[in-house]
């Protein structure tokens, strides 16, 4: 862990990844541990052990996503009824109770505190709190300033919250999609997220195409820009997610493959996309599922 041994007293944490803990396929897997990549690109365990997630009617995801981002020293990862913090200085680790068992999220709200959230509600963390404590937040906040979200009744749309999910403003957005994958991230320009699309929405290399990225201009939503992801080879449901932004208009998305964890950017205006880098996925060690970018 951090602070036992680590080559510099505070590292500068550029990815988080999971690699499963038992079960020859990460789905039969029962926990994870998040291995964290520092900038020199070495790696230091974390030496946690997590479970997995799942909303309230039982549907389960891994305990990372891009929002599971590195901040002021610390990282937090969601699991079921709390939310675990990790103090990458001291290496020590909290875990704060919370209302839910659905806490699926946790992200940065930009300041010291950290927002909780699944399909039960939000709860806000000041982590540097002496002794940390939630405090609940409006359903449907998650922390983030816009949100894309997707209802089987009115469709798509984004939300944009201020004053810290005290007020929201919806606006519709035109786009074939039937949900979302992954967290929406946003700059002051664009909001973006992964989607999954209609059956059938499209045919890239003579095959239905079941997932994409979703762009939409904050000020214009008639302007959104859809990336649609091919199904040859055949992607994992939930393969393609947003990692964050290089610049204000190049998005930064996540492919999940046969060799490993993709790391693409895609320029949203031109619609130039292009490979970064590649978290090989190795035979001789458990795979990785997912894993947080830090970004700064």
């Amino acid at each position: 862990m951090f602070g036992q041994g680590a080559t510099k007293p505070n590292p500068v944490v550029a990815a988080v990844f999971l690699e499963a803990v038992d079960g020859v396929a990460y789905a039969d897997a029962t926990s994870f541990q998040p291995v964290f990549v520092l900038d020199d690109e070495s790696l230091v365990n974390s030496g946690l052990e997590l479970g997995w997630v799942s909303d309230s009617s039982g549907n389960r995801s891994v305990p990372l996503s891009p929002d599971t981002v590195t901040f002021a020293g610390w990282a937090a990862f969601p699991q079921p009824g709390k939310v675990v913090l990790m103090n990458l200085r001291s290496g020590k680790v909290h875990t704060v109770a919370v209302p839910s068992m659905s806490i699926e999220q946790v992200r940065w709200n930009g300041t010291n505190a950290v927002v909780a959230s699944g399909d039960q509600g939000a709860w806000s963390i000041d982590v540097e709190a002496l002794t940390p404590s939630t405090t609940p937040l409006p359903k449907g906040y998650a922390g983030a300033n816009d949100v894309i979200t997707v209802d089987p009744q009115k469709g798509t749309s984004v939300t944009t919250w201020k004053l810290d999910g005290l007020q929201k403003t919806s606006v519709g957005v035109s786009a074939p999609a039937t949900g979302t994958s992954g967290s929406t991230r946003s700059t002051n320009l664009i909001a973006a997220t992964g989607v999954y699309l209609e059956d059938g929405f499209d045919q890239v290399g003579g095959k239905p195409a079941y997932q994409g990225i979703l762009s939409v201009p904050i000020y214009d939503a008639t302007a959104r820009k859809l990336l649609v992801m091919g199904e040859s080879p055949m992607r994992q449901k939930g393969c393609c997610q947003v990692a964050g932004f290089f610049d204000k208009r190049t998005l930064m998305y996540t492919n999940i493959t046969a060799e490993g964890v993709w790391l693409l950017a895609w320029h949203t205006e031109t619609g130039q996309v292009g490979r970064t880098f590649l978290l090989k996925a190795d035979p001789a060690v458990p795979p990785v599922l997912s894993y947080a970018l830090s970004m700064g």
